[in-house]
């Protein structure tokens, strides 16, 4: 699954704005969350919601906005959504 909602997917209006905030996050360090495999991971599909998206925001926003540090970010946001714990 995309650790981040892809394409056109949107929870609620309120999404919006945070979907966009971690898009830019991700363009400015060319890394392309939906088609890049390192920000893919196991995860049951379907179970975005406002939450996680603000801790994914959050993530990126905290992490070294280097490209490596994106995709470390999303590495450990994986790790979470696989374990269950996101």
């Amino acid at each position: 699954m995309n650790i981040m909602p892809s394409g056109e997917y949107l929870l609620l209006d309120k999404s919006d704005n945070e979907l966009e905030q971690a898009r830019t996050i991700c363009k400015n360090v060319d890394v392309d969350p939906v088609n890049d495999s390192r920000c893919i991971c196991w995860g049951e599909n379907g179970n975005h919601s406002i939450a996680q998206l603000t801790t994914v925001v959050n993530t990126l926003k905290a992490a070294p906005q280097t490209a490596d540090g994106i995709l470390s970010a999303f590495a450990s946001l994986g790790a979470k959504i696989s374990n269950g714990e996101l």
